[in-house]
């Protein structure tokens, strides 16, 4: 996991980019409430702005690969929380089979 502090108006904030869900949990567990989660939105960016003083930590999640990640498990979709719209070609490689089956993976896969 990469971590390293940067200076803000209103004190100290760590920065967190871990590799594993695991390890995003260790420091949330460790800030409680005082951490921010960063996922690929743009609302933190602007609160932080307006509130310096809100978080202790802030929690990057683009690292975490498990997040990105669509799969089909049996009849089970499963779409992590930092999937795109457009899955990779890896990913539409693997599902491919499947759509067929699943009129959700055929609108995704697209043409």
């Amino acid at each position: 996991m990469r971590a390293w502090s940067s200076a803000k108006t209103a004190g100290h904030m760590q920065y967190f980019e871990p590799n594993f869900i695991g390890e995003a949990l260790v420091v949330l567990d460790r800030f409680g409430g005082r951490a921010k989660v960063l996922a690929g939105g743009t609302l933190l960016g602007p609160h932080l702005r307006a509130h310096p003083g809100d978080a202790d930590a802030l929690v990057n999640l683009k690292r975490i690969r498990d997040l990105s990640e669509i799969r089909l498990d049996g009849s089970t979709l499963h779409i992590g929380a930092l999937a795109t719209a457009r899955p990779t070609p890896d990913c539409a490689r693997k599902l491919a089979p499947s759509a067929d089956r699943q009129p959700v993976l055929q609108t995704a896969l697209g043409p």
